[in-house]
């Protein structure tokens, strides 16, 4: 059984309407890639697209715009997702119930851990990094530096 940051046992419905429970699992992506969001509210205020804004550009993306609407961001956001396995429909810049789904099911995938795996790193503080029970989630999240393409 797989997990997801946001709450234990839980995913997001991929259902193309991008509410407040999708921009708390962005705004945590956004916070395990060490990228200040503010707090992980639910509400996609201006540091939480700035945030996306920096994820993208870091990733290689060519940024600008608000997110949102027509925009190289919302474009760039779309390609994101398409290379990691999304159908965000046309990369277009326009952000649709399509786009919004394929980014659902991406954050979905980036988010969620198997519980029966273990890593032999160390999560900042020097302590052993494992999934398991009773851990928050949210600090065993893999990377995304470790699942590009």
């Amino acid at each position: 059984m797989s997990r997801v940051a946001k709450e234990p046992g839980a995913t997001l419905a991929v259902d193309g309407y991008f509410g407040k429970e999708s921009i708390k699992a962005l705004q945590m992506l956004l916070v395990k890639e060490n990228i200040s969001t503010g707090p992980v509210d639910g509400r996609l205020g201006c540091r939480t697209k700035k945030g996306v804004q920096q994820l993208l550009a870091a990733a290689g993306y060519e940024v600008g715009g608000r997110l949102g609407c027509c925009s190289k961001t919302t474009k760039a956001l779309q390609q994101w997702v398409r290379d990691r396995g999304g159908d965000p429909g046309p990369v277009d810049g326009r952000w649709g119930r399509k786009t919004s789904a394929a980014l659902q099911a991406v954050l979905n995938k980036l988010l969620t851990v198997e519980p029966q795996l273990v890593k032999g790193e160390t999560a900042g503080s020097g302590s052993p990094l494992v999934i398991a029970e009773g851990v928050p989630l949210a600090a065993q999240v893999v990377s995304l530096k470790e699942l590009a393409p």
